[in-house]
């Protein structure tokens, strides 16, 4: 959005009613490198694809645009909306310069739509060039019990000039434009994308992939079966199935006894429908089958939700039980 801005029409289209929620659904950067710390970080989509579309605070409507820089574009004709704040304190200045751009933008949200709706911004190659270099934001859902963190299976947001992408922006200008002012690294994974300290505008972003575990019962247990199983459905949490799935998976101890060489006995899996864990073989225990199944041979998969566990942590699961499913790990040669 450049210089066009201010050639203003007598009719501006109207930005439309405002859906709050829509508003502020969450997306996440992904720079398209591997391991670039910039990976992750939360921004509501409208602030997003203004971001990414409008100099992605460097280039056009950035405040550190320089003249060569703006291409055009009048000074104070601000549009850089990039998060100011993290869990080590705030940029200095940026959360003024983050409220002076949404008063500009929020004057300007009429004239903002009409560009867009000309598909004359972002302009051209140079705006593709630019997008290119900011990365994509992506939707990730984080609410999926199966989520490990990272970005790179995400849903690429529609892009600005787009009918979806208008649609998302329009709704973000008649909402006031609300931005995501802080981000903070989350405990777990199911933790990204909700908010922290308290506010509505600071949001734990997407953190790295995280590493499968070793192949081991300590580990396997503090990475997937109880942050996944322990901590809700087969333990205190909600909702609490133990009574009726006859399985606690509540503790390490208790979760491995109630693991290994157990027939599951269920509600849904009687006469004797499977061994949980089988040591030494994998194929044949029934842990696997509801880790691996969307329909497994008897009860729901493990955890629930409909989606699967990446096949790099399966591997590691399948190794330990293949090797013999130990409660210890072999002592170190």
């Amino acid at each position: 959005m450049v210089a066009g801005l201010l050639v203003l029409s007598a009719c501006t289209p109207d930005v439309g009613p405002c859906d709050p929620f829509a508003a502020r659904e969450i997306v996440y950067l992904n720079t398209g490198i591997p391991g670039d710390p910039n990976n992750g970080t939360p921004m509501f989509a409208g602030q997003a694809l203004m971001q990414v579309s409008c100099g992605d605070g460097r280039f056009c409507h950035a405040n550190a645009a320089t003249d060569g820089e703006r291409y055009g574009v009048p000074v104070g004709l601000d549009f850089d909306f990039s998060v100011p704040c993290d869990a080590s304190g705030c940029v200095p200045g940026a959360v003024q310069r983050l409220r002076a751009n949404q008063a500009v933008a929020f004057d300007a949200r009429h004239h903002i739509l009409q560009e867009l709706q000309r598909a004359s911004m972002p302009p051209g190659q140079l705006g593709e060039d630019i997008r290119t270099e900011a990365g994509t934001f992506v939707r990730v859902d984080t609410a999926n019990p199966f989520f490990v963190g990272g970005v790179d299976g995400g849903e690429a947001l529609p892009e600005a000039e787009s009918a979806a992408g208008r649609r998302i922006i329009a709704n973000w200008l008649s909402c006031g434009l609300p931005v995501v002012e802080r981000f903070e690294i989350p405990n777990t994974p199911q933790d990204s994308g909700r908010n922290c300290r308290g506010s509505t505008d600071c949001v734990y972003r997407v953190d790295a992939l995280a590493d499968p575990p070793e192949p081991n019962w300590p580990s396997i247990y503090e990475k997937l079966i109880g942050p996944f199983c322990g901590d809700s459905c087969h333990g205190e949490g909600e909702p609490d199935f133990r009574e009726e799935s006859q399985l606690d998976l509540g503790n390490i101890e208790l979760a491995y006894d109630q693991l290994i060489n157990r027939i599951a006995t269920g509600e849904e899996c009687i006469d004797g429908a499977g061994i949980l864990i089988v040591p030494g073989d994998a194929d044949a225990s029934l842990l696997i089958d509801k880790m691996e199944n969307n329909t497994p041979a008897c009860g729901d998969p493990m955890p629930s939700g409909g989606r699967l566990f990446p096949a790099d942590f399966m591997a590691v699961i399948r190794q330990w039980i293949d090797e013999g499913a130990a409660e210890t790990p072999p002592a170190s040669p």
